[in-house]
């Protein structure tokens, strides 16, 4: 019997391990959306979660490997990769748009993270290299997507490099314009600026029979007579 414990007892201290680091993770991400990498302090870290500092230590062997955790855990590329993964034989319009809407969803759930991270990433080169690990991975994806599609005759020839950056960076731009300007700046809505991203990409890599479609959707773009989705870009 005694024997039988000791056996369980290293899984044991595993599991405690991993719940405690996991809980300090969560800690780390709230006290550092509320008050930014410079106003959380370890101390407070450890006063939260009813420890020591020294203890705080033994799991992260600084704060910066303690922020750069937290971006590794809370980042949402393997979201956005699952999402591109399910696309199956979606069209090309279609499916860019489910992508392109999913990124502005995430960006919103996650808007304290993501401009705590773009703050700090000009003052510490470290999250800067673990951000551009993130993008990498869902840039890499998407660039696999449209050489999927060029092959099946939907995308004409491109660098599919590059046409992932135009696409997200643009995504990019109307989150932190939404997030950051006056209501009277950012009245596009959400889906009616992703469709519209969507057409001006077909417009110039669609095939023939999808340019003949990108036509349409942009004159119905233009008359502004498109539903508003409340679940992207809600402050």
């Amino acid at each position: 019997m005694r024997r039988r414990e000791q056996e369980e007892e290293p899984g044991q201290r595993r599991a405690q391990a991993e719940a405690r680091r996991e809980q300090l993770l969560e800690i780390a991400l709230d006290l550092f959306a509320k008050k930014g990498l410079r106003g959380a302090t370890i101390r407070e870290i450890a006063r939260r979660a009813e420890i020591t500092e020294g203890l705080i230590y033994h799991y992260f062997a600084s704060k910066d490997e303690l922020v750069t955790a937290v971006m590794r855990r809370y980042h949402f590329g393997p979201r956005l990769i699952e999402l591109l993964d399910e696309l199956g034989d979606e069209p090309v319009e279609e499916a860019l748009f489910r992508v392109g809407t999913r990124f502005l969803e995430l960006l919103t759930e996650k808007r304290q993270l993501v401009h705590m991270v773009f703050a700090e990433v000009r003052n510490n080169p470290g999250f800067g290299q673990t951000l551009g690990s993130v993008m990498m991975g869902i840039l890499q994806r998407l660039t696999e997507f449209m050489e999927e599609r060029i092959a099946r005759g939907e995308l004409r020839p491109h660098d599919t490099t590059l046409s992932p950056r135009v696409f997200m960076g643009g995504l990019f731009w109307y989150f932190f314009v939404h997030q950051n300007l006056t209501p009277n700046v950012a009245l596009v809505t959400p889906e009616r600026f992703t469709r519209f991203a969507v057409s001006a990409l077909l417009q110039g890599l669609g095939s023939e029979d999808l340019r003949g479609a990108d036509e349409s959707l942009t004159a119905l773009l233009a008359s502004g007579n498109t539903p508003i989705s409340s679940k992207v870009g809600t402050p």
